[in-house]
């Protein structure tokens, strides 16, 4: 039973705090946060106790381990006297840290294509800011490893990096953290994950999408693509593949940095689904399990 501080704004904690039971092996037994970075939806999404603190001293000397997961708007003397704090007081410490650019790199998918040849591939692709794609690369994780199913998986560079910054630990609970496809069986059930900035720029992993030939597509985006059928005609029509489930999440991006959470919206459409459902696992685990799924006795995988 741990507890644990995470330090960041207040999406990057949106994201943690809804990850961290896929992330690690401990028990949490309370996620301390500071009140500045609270949403109103935290307390909805995880069932542990969360404790807001007012001053980074009592959230530091509460918990067991910190997690800071540094960004533009986050004061780097806070993250310094953290630090401080955290080897004066021997708390474990972790720090993420801040990329401008996390965005998928088409040279570093080509390099693993020859892996996917002979496999199913899932294939998630996240458009834009504010999807939450590392809680639902988590969560795929944890409803293929639940079927007991042979499967490697790539992460999106956002997820490659939390998985880093704290890798030096025997917390994490999920064992294929590692992006080196070369290792893995190649004939394994596939989970590919993609980050692209926008829609213009789907046409760079045109020959991308045609190589992996995904049997199974879902597609992220923020409230910013409220014209979902605009965006599924655009993959269909530019990149030629069909999206089989759409997740949205409940924010919206402000002047391309700024994260806002506008709560779940009651319109929900056919084979759209929301990020902070409390059935979205159940209901993705249905959906990829029966199109993956054979006659009794033969073999797919």
């Amino acid at each position: 039973m741990i507890r644990l501080f995470i330090f960041s704004n207040s999406f990057n904690t949106y994201i943690l705090v809804k990850s961290v039971e896929y992330f690690f092996n401990n028990t949490i037994k309370e996620i301390i946060i500071l009140q500045e970075n609270n949403d109103d939806e935290l307390e909805k999404i995880y069932d542990s106790h969360i404790v807001l603190c007012n001053k980074l001293k009592s959230a530091v000397e509460l918990s067991d381990i910190v997690i800071v997961w540094d960004d533009v708007d986050i004061p780097q003397e806070s993250v310094k006297l953290i630090e401080n704090l955290c080897v004066t007081n021997k708390k474990t410490y972790f720090n993420i840290p801040f990329s401008l650019n996390e965005y998928s790199n088409v040279r570093d998918i080509e390099n693993i294509i020859p892996n996917l040849c002979n496999c199913p591939v899932l294939l998630n692709i996240s458009i834009g800011l504010g999807t939450l794609q590392p809680y639902v690369e988590l969560v795929l994780n944890n409803i293929i490893s639940s079927t007991k199913i042979d499967f490697k998986q790539y992460y999106s560079p956002i997820t490659q990096k939390i998985f880093k910054s704290i890798n030096d630990t025997n917390l994490i609970s999920i064992k294929e953290h590692s992006s080196f496809f070369t290792n893995l069986n190649s004939e394994a059930f596939s989970i590919v994950s993609l980050s692209v900035p926008n829609i213009e720029e789907l046409y760079k992993y045109i020959d991308i999408f045609h190589k992996i030939r995904p049997d199974f597509v879902i597609v992220q985006t923020s409230l910013d693509y409220i014209h979902f059928e605009d965006l599924l005609k655009s993959l269909n029509n530019i990149c030629l593949i069909k999206c089989n489930i759409l997740i949205e999440s409940n924010y919206r991006v402000i002047n391309n940095e700024w994260m806002v959470n506008c709560g779940i919206r009651n319109d929900k459409k056919n084979n759209t689904l929301n990020v902070d459902a409390s059935d979205l696992k159940d209901d993705l685990l249905k959906r990829i399990v029966s199109h993956f799924s054979l006659p009794e006795g033969i073999k797919r995988f």
